[in-house]
Order: C-alpha cells, then structure tokens, then sequence
C-alpha cells in the first residue's frame, strides 16, 4: 500500500515536470465528474 502511494507522488511529480502547470492541474480537473458520480453513488445508496 504504501509503494502505491509513493508510485502515485511519483508519477504527479512526473507530469508536473514533463508538462508544467498544466500537468498540475488537468488530473483534477479529470477526475472531477469521477468524484461526483461516486457522491452520488454513495448518497443514493
């Protein structure tokens, strides 16, 4: 588990270094609708 956790720092330092800025902040905005649907999935039960 924590050897996931370290690849995953890893490979978010990676595209911050490979593509800048960009490679900051477009995972998140990626994984947004992601996030809602499982809100969503976790309040209709």
């Amino acid at each position: 588990m924590l050897a996931g956790a370290l690849l995953l720092i890893v490979l978010r330092g990676g595209s911050v270094a490979l593509f800048g800025l960009p490679g900051l902040y477009l995972p998140a905005v990626v994984l947004t609708p992601l996030m809602v649907a499982l809100i969503l999935r976790f309040t209709w039960g």
